[in-house]
Parts: structure tokens; C-alpha cells; sequence
């Protein structure tokens, strides 16, 4: 894929979260992410795009992952609640 560069694109976020509660006996969150199918609606943040450039070329391939970085982005929230709330429980997760 080329390089594009497109001002606009920086508004757009790759996501978003609405948390309605969050205390010792619940968490209830709604998580939205940009899963546009165009890689130029995506900034290359390593959540919904990721860029590799192999050492000592210029080109820069691009990887849109948008249903790995909603996975990603919800397991470090949910991570974030169970250490704050439950100190002798940890979970082990990945995409």
C-alpha cells in the first residue's frame, strides 16, 4: 500500500469507550472502534493499523487489524478494572 497523507484522518479516532459504571461490583462499558475497510481511515498506531518497515528498504507494509485492536483495546480496560478491584486475581490474555 502507498503512503498517504491525509489531514483529515488525524480527527478521526480508531475508537472509543462510553463507561456507564464502573465500581467494586460491576463495570458496564460500551466500546466502539473505526472498522472502516480503508487503511487510509487509519492511523498507524499499532491498534487498528500497524506499519512494518523491513531494515534497510523504504517501503512500509501495513497491516489493518481492526478486530485484534478492539480485542486488544477491551482487554487492557477490562486488565485495568480486575487489578484495581481484585488484588489476588490476575488475568492472562492476548490477541
Amino acid at each position: 500500500m502507498p503512503t498517504l497523507d491525509i489531514k483529515e484522518v488525524d480527527d478521526l479516532p480508531d475508537g472509543a469507550f462510553f463507561i456507564r459504571e464502573s465500581n467494586k461490583r460491576k463495570l458496564n462499558y460500551n466500546m466502539q472502534i473505526n472498522d472502516n475497510k480503508y487503511w487510509q481511515y487509519h492511523r498507524n498506531n499499532g491498534i487498528t493499523l500497524i506499519g512494518v518497515k523491513e531494515p534497510g528498504k523504504s517501503h512500509v507494509y501495513f497491516k489493518l487489524q481492526t478486530t485484534e485492536g478492539a480485542l486488544s483495546i477491551a482487554n487492557v480496560l477490562n486488565q485495568a478494572y480486575v487489578s484495581q478491584n481484585f488484588n489476588d486475581i490476575t488475568i492472562v490474555g492476548g490477541v
